[in-house]
């Protein structure tokens, strides 16, 4: 089957407005990488593929660490 008789499931990127395609219909919460601009973006809605930042717990993890320091 050539490419241009499959159905494109796509969504587009938060961050540079640019296609995202997937081969099959995602799952939520899964997470994929704009071929672009390389941001991690997660898939928040199916109908229709609404994608969002991914959350990112490294950052949290080492914001926690000085959560307790005293100024």
């Amino acid at each position: 089957m050539s490419r241009r008789n499959r159905k494109s499931i796509t969504a587009r990127c938060v961050e540079c407005e640019s296609r995202v395609f997937f081969n099959r219909t995602p799952e939520l919460g899964m997470v994929v990488t704009c071929h672009e601009c390389g941001t991690k973006l997660e898939v928040i809605d199916h109908d229709p593929i609404e994608l969002d930042w991914a959350y990112d717990d490294t950052y949290e993890e080492a914001y926690s660490r000085y959560q307790d320091f005293e100024y």
